[in-house]
């Protein structure tokens, strides 16, 4: 019997399959304390004017379903060409500005990333290869974008997870790079300030001696958006500015007498 029951256990053993580990996406984006919005497919938050925030460019370099170093990454920004033309500053730092935030660690700073110009003629981001960004709806007529080149991702430091629905758990194995930028945001025109962030590069794939290029972008269910709102303003009004200049005429008066 014990023969018995050591084949059957052999025999089931070897039937298992192994469970895999999801594919994670070799491209996402994240801003810190940001929510998830599941219509839009985009993490949203909304912030005053004159806050900066933290976006994460999220790489894949050998986690599951990863393709290896991720080259000539870009951090495309786009907002609405009625908001005229806002500057933004990106300074490389780490998650939560210390290094790690919500269990993850991102132990190597980014370094500044190199802007490029503004576009104004309504048009889309272009791969390497000549196509086109796959738009979310983020870009066209009326829309204006800039980019800024972060350069390669090669670095497996920081831990990766599918950056959607939620904010994940962090998993045990250091397998990808986190690119971290704090970006500020000086407003050209008053109101709200909708900016919205894509991410694309290339990965390398080889097939015998060849090499080609394979461009990916961070999928929809991977953007994040930030809005700029007005801080709620001092309202005076004008008949407490009359008061104020009643009250300050009479002290005037009396220290005449």
């Amino acid at each position: 019997m014990k023969l018995l029951a050591g084949l059957l256990l052999v025999a089931f053993v070897s039937t298992v399959t192994p469970r895999q580990a999801a594919a994670v996406p070799l491209l996402q984006l994240y801003v810190e304390g940001a929510t998830y919005n599941s219509t839009s497919e985009t993490w949203e938050i909304d912030l005053p004017s004159t806050a900066s925030f933290r976006v994460w460019t999220i790489g894949n370099v050998a986690g599951p379903g990863g393709k290896g170093t991720l080259y000539d990454v870009k951090l495309a920004v786009s907002w609405a060409a009625a908001a005229g033309f806002p500057t933004f500053t990106a300074n490389g730092t780490t998650a939560g500005g210390v290094g790690s935030y919500g269990g993850y660690d991102d132990p190597s700073a980014a370094s500044d990333p190199t802007q490029g110009a503004v576009v104004t003629d309504g048009s889309t981001p272009t791969l390497g290869d000549g196509s086109s960004l796959p738009s979310h709806g983020q870009f066209g007529a009326g829309i204006y974008w800039s980019e800024w080149s972060l350069g390669n991702f090669d670095k497996t430091d920081s831990q990766i997870e599918d950056f959607s629905n939620a904010f994940p758990t962090a998993p045990a194995t250091t397998t990808g790079q986190i690119n971290v930028y704090e970006i500020s945001v000086i407003k050209d025109l008053p109101g709200v300030l909708d900016v919205h962030f894509d991410a694309y590069g290339y990965y390398e794939q080889v097939t015998g001696k060849k090499v080609k290029q394979q461009f990916v972008n961070a999928p929809f269910s991977h953007d994040a958006s930030v809005k700029l709102v007005p801080e709620p303003a001092t309202l005076v009004s004008w008949s407490a500015l009359a008061v104020l200049a009643m009250a300050g005429a009479t002290l005037r008066n009396r220290r005449r007498r």
